[in-house]
């Protein structure tokens, strides 16, 4: 092979090798800011203060156990609930044993400032 072919067959290479280190480290990137932006939302979702608490009535139709980081490892047991009020609501809890359907309970309807609505059975 001459020198000049073989040059441009070196230069060849490296170009390559550069487009793919770059595809790389771009990749790399994308996924560490989308990482960012998940911890800078968590923490967005964590300053969200309750602005308003009303304890509403209502029954049981459904209850299932949950797995959630939230529970701190725990089992968290979310029952669906008919609010007397005829809106159909999940709710969690880990202090309480599981419901039964049918069962008449007050659940906690939380109001966060950003406009954010979460029901808790307390």
């Amino acid at each position: 092979m001459r020198a000049e072919t073989s040059k441009k067959l070196d230069r060849l290479l490296v170009r390559r090798r550069f487009a793919n280190i770059t595809a790389v480290v771009g990749v790399v990137a994308v996924v560490g800011g989308l990482f960012v932006l998940q911890d800078v939302l968590r923490q967005r979702s964590a300053d969200d203060p309750v602005v308003a608490r009303v304890l509403l009535g209502g029954t049981v139709t459904q209850w299932r156990y949950a797995q959630t980081r939230q529970s701190g490892g725990s089992q968290l047991i979310t029952v669906h609930v008919r609010l007397d009020d005829g809106r159909e609501v999940d709710a969690g809890t880990t202090t309480h044993p599981a419901a039964k359907v049918g069962e008449h309970i007050e659940v906690t309807e939380r109001r966060h400032a950003s406009g954010r609505v979460a029901h808790v059975w307390e």
